[in-house]
């Protein structure tokens, strides 16, 4: 399967896309992936003010749970009104630096994962 002019080998693409979705439920290579977005934000001095990653708890952590550091936060709907603004560009900010320059996407970006901790990071 792929479009008339070659461009796209659909197999190939859903062969790739099941491949990633088990990677997901593999919580060892989340851990592993939440480490290396915390050592990028950690990285870049506009984004280590504004934007907070947790801490894994590797001693608790197995292919079937990921634990983290307990963090004090809200949602950003029921984030104090002057702050929600700021953060929908601090996000936006931190979305093109994963697409342009770090290689990495967090691509999982719903209220439950964009969280404004009581510092007022994202």
């Amino acid at each position: 399967l792929s479009d008339p002019k070659g461009n796209l080998n659909a197999l190939e693409l859903v062969d790739e896309w099941g491949t990633r979705f088990i990677d997901e439920l593999d919580y060892k290579l989340e851990a592993k992936n939440a480490e290396g977005f915390a050592a990028l934000v950690a990285s870049r001095s506009d984004l280590r003010k504004v934007v907070m990653a947790p801490s894994v708890v590797k001693q608790a952590c197995n292919r079937k749970v990921l634990a983290t550091e307990w963090v004090d936060r809200c949602r950003l709907d029921e984030s104090p009104e002057g702050d929600v603004g700021r953060l929908c560009a601090v996000a936006l900010s931190s979305y093109l630096f994963m697409l342009l320059d770090s290689g990495t996407l967090h691509v999982d970006p719903h209220p439950g994962n964009l969280l404004r901790t009581n510092e007022g990071k994202l």
